[in-house]
């Protein structure tokens, strides 16, 4: 199922969000409301020549985000057209390291991959998961790991300690995320292997529309991003994080387009990030577990 299209515009998820941002802090890279942003200009110089050419010849990359998962990546609750969280800040460091400017889009997350493949966007960087699916369109340059749990209200906490207790209800993923719908599909055949009716399955375009969907009942669950929900669910007593699913593991990487000529200058940037003391600092700045940290791209 679908629903209409909103931006945070529902109170809950507005106070969720504004509480989120207040405790981990804001990052300077911004987007407008619709789909381009303000450049941002990157000032250290590039360590190989093809980086420097292409700062010298004046290129600028898109980068697009759907903004939908803090702490990765969301609207600010004071300015809905700045983007903040670890990937802004990462996408800052990694770009003024190489020398490149930059510009931030966004739009629904299923329709991100599809706008690097078709030459819209440069790169993806919005907590997509790197997965044997997604391999076969685009690569992947990956720069943490999580994995997938349940969220339901705490009212209902003590009910569900697993998929089996979400049998015949309905459960929000994200449309276009295509490991939810895997893990969420075996978990709806397991119960129909149980006798069990099947997990009603319902797709939405943004978490920012799953929240209020949980709050009012018309959710019995979410299943979405480790780290995103239970920052949620510590900033927000009314939500709980019962259940972190251990198969679901899998790393997050940046999207771009297969054969793109810059891909081993950003992998290049990306490993200068990943062994540098800012990744541990922003990683740390916005509540992110040391386990979700990685050591190559």
């Amino acid at each position: 199922m679908s629903v209409l299209r909103t931006r945070l515009g529902f109170a809950v998820v507005a106070a969720v969000v504004a509480v989120l941002i207040a405790a981990c802090g804001s990052s300077g890279s911004s987007s407008s409301s619709g789909s381009a942003s303000s450049t941002s200009s990157a000032g250290a110089a590039s360590s190989t020549s093809t980086a420097a050419a292409a700062a010298s010849s004046g290129k600028t990359y898109v980068v697009i985000t759907s903004a939908d998962f803090p702490p990765f990546s969301s609207r600010s609750a004071s300015d809905p057209n700045t983007i903040v969280g670890f990937e802004p800040d990462m996408i800052k460091a990694v770009m003024a390291h190489l020398g490149w400017k930059y510009k931030w889009v966004t739009a629904d997350f299923n329709g991100l991959i599809p706008a690097v493949q078709s030459g819209r966007a440069d790169m993806v960087v919005s907590d997509v998961y790197d997965t044997a699916t997604r391999e076969k369109v685009v690569d992947f340059i990956d720069y943490l790991k999580t994995a997938l749990s349940l969220m339901v209200t705490s009212s209902n906490a003590s009910k569900v300690h697993g998929f089996m207790d979400v049998c015949g209800k309905p459960m929000g993923i994200l449309t276009g995320a295509s490991t939810e719908l895997q893990f969420a599909t075996q978990a709806s055949q397991a119960c129909k292997k149980a006798g069990k009716p099947a997990i009603d399955i319902h797709s939405f375009s943004e978490v920012a529309q799953e929240v209020p969907a949980l709050q009012n009942g018309t959710l019995y669950a979410m299943f979405e991003d480790t780290i995103t929900e239970h920052l949620i669910a510590n900033k927000q007593t009314n939500f709980k994080v019962v259940y972190d699913d251990p198969q679901a593991a899998t790393p997050l990487g940046i999207a771009i387009k297969k054969g793109s000529s810059f891909e081993s200058q950003l992998k290049s940037g990306m490993q200068w990030y990943l062994s540098s003391a800012e990744y541990k600092a922003n990683a740390t700045k916005w509540g992110l577990p040391a386990s979700a940290l990685i050591s190559n791209p």
